[in-house]
């Protein structure tokens, strides 16, 4: 996977999936490639020093989740050549950028939840039945608006549902008509316009 993260302001970082291919990178933000046992921060030419702080953090975090068999490596658009191995993992292949009126789906809040003693990933509300109110802190919730999903990470979730979230995230959304729909990970208590503004 290639997360993209990208300041939405001065103190706040946003992390989306985008295509896994070359052409999604830009110079103006920091990528994270993901191969599952060794991951890549790119830090692109323009990229402020917050977005490459979260991102060494985020690095940090995937060592942890993963118990130290995911080795990191921190790379430089400016020092990197073409026959770097950053660039031999990822494909350079052309995707299609998708307009708005190529979205048109049912918002939906899906909670990821262990709690029960297994995990159970179910549909809480759709449309204008989403409330701020219905997500708390213990669980994992989702807002699928059809352009976009949102995974939101509350402080008091457990290690299970953390690992687990992207995983889901990426099943509910390979069945539906947008499955390359851009996933933004936002941990509880962070702040993110666009999301406060589904509710």
């Amino acid at each position: 996977r290639l997360l993209c993260l990208r300041c939405t302001d001065r103190k706040h970082v946003e992390v989306s999936e985008v295509p896994f291919t070359k052409q999604a990178l830009n110079s103006d933000d920091v990528f994270i490639l993901d191969t599952g046992r060794h991951a890549y921060q790119w830090n692109g030419k323009g990229a402020n020093k917050n977005e490459k702080f979260h991102a060494a953090r985020f690095l940090q975090d995937l060592e942890s989740e993963r118990n130290g068999k995911c080795s990191t490596e921190v790379v430089d658009e400016a020092d990197l050549t073409p026959s770097d191995e950053f660039y031999k993992v990822l494909p350079d292949t052309t995707f299609e950028k998708r307009t708005e009126k190529d979205f048109a789906a049912t918002k939906t809040l899906l909670k990821l939840s262990d709690d029960s003693g297994k995990m159970n990933f179910e549909r809480v509300a759709t449309e204008s039945d989403i409330r701020r109110g219905l997500i708390d802190e213990n669980d994992v919730y989702m807002i699928d608006t059809g352009k976009r999903m949102f995974v939101y990470v509350g402080h008091g979730c457990s290690g299970d549902e953390k690992k687990n979230a992207m995983g889901y995230a990426h099943e509910h959304l390979k069945g539906t008509d947008h499955p390359l729909a851009g996933i933004t990970v936002l941990k509880g208590g962070q702040k993110c316009a666009d999301f406060e503004a589904l509710f």
